[in-house]
């Protein structure tokens, strides 16, 4: 018969519950139904059943069990011991005497000696002790409590039949109790993880036995949820739990609320709530006592969250995925079959750099997941717009440059202008930009401004006629005099022009040269005049004469040196002439 230890629950979405697993060493046999052969009825046998999950001390605990002694009383040995040790479950211990326990270091047993052995103080009477370390001496330090007889009523447990063990663990006030058909007969304050354990806080556990040259068929039955839990659990909408009550599999239940049962009398109903719900179940255990305890099962919702808005980014750049939820304690998991998702994929935000369709798994605490689903969309590079690496432009001109019109912002620097056509003067490095809010591009371009050699001829200018003027513009340039020269000399009235062309720029120049005519005239030689008698001076124009007077002739007569002299535009001229005075003849 299997025995149920107190309510258990377990979660195993629309599955069933499975049964515990158990590890049997040396002569220990499994005889069915959860019941184990610890030793068969022969002589000199050791076993060891252990379970397979630990048992955490930092929690309090409730076991019970069936364990049977055999039939044989006087020549029946040597007994079982209920075990908490740290070496593994494959663990062994000593025969004989030592119950199967000696040898285990740290570890706790609970004894249920079924032989007297004197030497190590045991009673007369079947007993229990609460032993340490593998050592089954009563008469030594690690005999913690005991030994007393096993059962309150009766000095024989060999007696064939099937006997109620249960064993608590109250971690509050670190008490320990071993109630045997019902009966509480130990019970001590212990602190077993300091204390025995060395800070280790879950062990295995198990039962030993052995016999020697006396024996008995000893054996265990285990509920098959002896470690079931009845922490609250939580479960999704449309999922299942299973609830387990620790009674006698024939025992009569009764679990209220019945709503969201498949059937509130039997042991295990299948919970199925559409909404968080606390179940109370009633029942009588193995020792008759009526019993109840409480579930809940909480339904947890599943996650929700806002639509994902698309991620629109530049082909060259990375956009952004984000979901927003409000729900607490959510973990989140990304994934994609045709994009590409750059660092964590865990988190409520991803970078992604290539289109396509983005999941992304949002998980609450009860393990409810809900799927959400965003994309992402690539733009090109903006280049409704590439100038060239450079321009040149002539001076005096102005480059003037168009782009399209459209729904984008074109922005212009160093001109900081907006407008879709730049109009540029100056030599200097420029750079356009364009954006539709998403992408932006940006394209930098060189103007440079053709540098003439040449210089202008500066003003107009006079010469003398008698004179050459050199034209001299500072390089080879084409006159409109026909000639191609770097310079030209001119002693001639006209206007003189050039024309230059570098790199498709022209330039040009022209200057008006004024050549005066020298004034050409002879005062002749040298003059004697009579006493009493004058000479005209005379010239073609009008000149400054040494007499002070201004006119083309001067009469004169009176010795002396006269001149005379002509200004014509940037030419002028002079001339002197002397005169001398004969003396009359004197006659007597």
């Amino acid at each position: 018969m299997k025995y149920l230890l107190y309510i258990a629950i377990f979660f195993l979405s629309d599955s069933v519950v499975q049964a515990q697993e158990y590890f049997l060493n040396g002569n220990a046999q499994a005889l069915g139904n959860d019941c184990y052969a610890v030793t068969p009825a022969q002589g000199w046998q050791n076993g060891t059943v252990w379970y397979s999950n630990l048992l955490d001390l930092t929690q309090s605990f409730d076991l019970e069990f069936v364990m049977n002694y055999g039939s044989v009383d006087i020549n029946g040995a040597d007994g079982m011991v209920f075990v908490m040790q740290t070496v593994g479950t494959n663990a062994m211990g000593f025969n004989g005497g030592g119950m199967g326990f000696g040898g285990f270091m740290p570890s706790f047993g609970i004894e249920f000696d079924t032989y007297q052995n004197s030497d190590f103080g045991d009673l007369a009477a079947d007993h229990l002790a609460f032993l340490k370390n593998g050592n089954v001496n009563h008469y030594n330090a690690d005999n913690l409590l005991g030994p007393v007889q096993t059962s309150s009523i009766s000095a024989n447990v060999e007696d064939g039949a099937d006997h109620i063990v249960r064993i608590t663990w109250d971690e509050p006030s670190q008490t320990i109790s071993c109630y045997f058909d019902c009966v509480l007969r130990l019970s001590m304050q212990i602190d077993l993880v300091g204390s025995i354990f060395n800070g280790t806080t879950s062990v295995y556990w198990g039962f030993t036995g052995s016999t020697g040259a006396l024996f008995n068929l000893q054996t265990v039955c285990l509920s098959e949820y002896i470690l079931g839990t009845s922490d609250d659990v939580s479960i999704c909408p449309g999922e299942t739990a299973q609830l387990i009550a620790s009674g006698p599999e024939d025992g009569a239940y009764s679990w209220t609320p019945e709503e969201g049962l498949d059937n509130p009398a039997i042991q295990n109903p299948i919970a199925s709530p559409e909404q968080t719900t606390t179940y109370t179940v009633t029942y009588t255990d193995l020792c008759g006592a009526q019993q109840s305890d409480v579930i809940t099962v909480q339904v947890d919702p599943y996650p929700t969250a806002d639509p994902i808005s698309p991620a629109i980014f530049c082909e060259d750049q990375t956009g952004t995925l984000e979901v927003n939820s409000t729900n607490t304690g959510i973990s989140y998991q990304w994934s994609t079959s045709d994009g590409s998702i750059s660092g964590s994929t865990s988190g409520a935000t991803i970078e992604v750099t290539e289109a396509g369709t983005y999941t992304v798994t949002l998980t609450n605490a009860a393990g409810c997941a809900a799927t959400f689903e965003g994309t992402a969309q690539t733009q090109a590079i903006p280049n409704w717009f590439v100038p060239e690496p450079s321009y040149l432009i002539c001076p005096n001109e102005e480059l003037i440059i168009s782009t399209d019109a459209g729904p984008w912002t074109t922005t212009w620097s160093p001109l900081n202008s907006t407008s879709f056509t730049a109009t540029i003067d100056e030599a200097g490095t420029y750079e356009v930009s364009h954006t539709d809010n998403i992408c932006e591009a940006s394209y930098t371009f060189i103007v440079e401004q053709v540098v003439f050699p040449v210089t202008d001829l500066g003003p107009d200018i006079q010469i003398c006629e008698t004179e050459t003027v050199v034209l001299n513009p500072g390089a080879v340039v084409l006159w409109n005099t026909g000639e191609t020269a770097a310079t030209l000399s001119v002693n001639v009235t006209g206007t003189y022009s050039y024309v230059y062309t570098l790199d498709g720029c022209v330039t040009s120049d022209e200057i008006s040269v004024q050549a005066d005519a020298f004034p050409e005239f002879d005062l002749g030689d040298d003059q004697e005049i009579c006493v009493g008698t004058n000479t005209i001076l005379e010239i073609n124009y009008t000149g400054n004469w040494s007499t002070g007077e201004v006119s083309d002739a001067i009469t004169v007569s009176d010795a002396g040196t006269y001149g005379v002299s002509v200004q014509n535009g940037m030419c002028s001229n002079s001339d002197v002439v002397d005169i001398s005075i004969i003396p009359l003849p004197e006659l007597d």
